[in-house]
């Protein structure tokens, strides 16, 4: 294992434990409330620094950055479901002639919670994937001229209030 995956594992690893907080559960609700929030934590591969992000957020990324991205869905009430989906999308350009190529969409990860036999809930729950600003093929004699990753997330409680955010990552040409 590279010194630089062991270190990218230690700062998930880091960040797992603070942001969960040890898995924090409560009494199933029985009347929800509040909603869920959404919060985007964006770890750049190259330099470990990361940076948060309430709902919605923009990166903007040259070709070649990487990145590891953890959505954090949260309700005091406690948290029913999480989805994370993709979508990729560039232009490549030959003089004034422009070539599009997406929205390309990633698999929907999701997770479904159900209270526990204590019927405690949790509430907060995350999922990770990975951005990498690589593999935006143009065509002979096009040039990549600029594209963007989107990551779609959402949180459900358990009152069915659902809240959406969107990570976006504007990648120069």
């Amino acid at each position: 294992m590279s010194k630089t995956s062991i270190m990218s594992l230690a700062a998930l690893s880091t960040f797992a434990i603070l942001a969960l907080g040890g898995c924090t559960t409560v009494p199933a609700p029985t009347h929800e409330t509040t909603p869920p929030t959404l919060r985007w934590t964006v770890i750049d591969k190259a330099t470990n620094v990361s940076t948060n992000f309430n709902g919605n957020g923009t990166v903007n990324a040259k070709l070649g950055d990487a990145f590891t991205i953890i959505l954090v869905a949260e309700d005091v009430e406690g948290i029913h479901e999480i989805t994370l989906s993709s979508s990729v999308q560039w232009t490549c350009l030959s003089g004034e002639i422009a070539q599009s190529a997406g929205p390309s969409l990633g698999a929907v990860q999701k997770q479904d919670l159900q209270p526990n036999a204590q019927n405690q809930v949790l509430t907060s729950i995350f999922l990770i994937s990975n951005a990498s600003a690589t593999g935006f093929d143009c065509q002979s004699g096009f040039k990549f001229s600029g594209g963007s990753i989107q990551f779609l997330g959402s949180g459900t409680d358990y009152a069915s209030h659902t809240v959406n955010g969107t990570l976006t990552f504007n990648v120069a040409g």
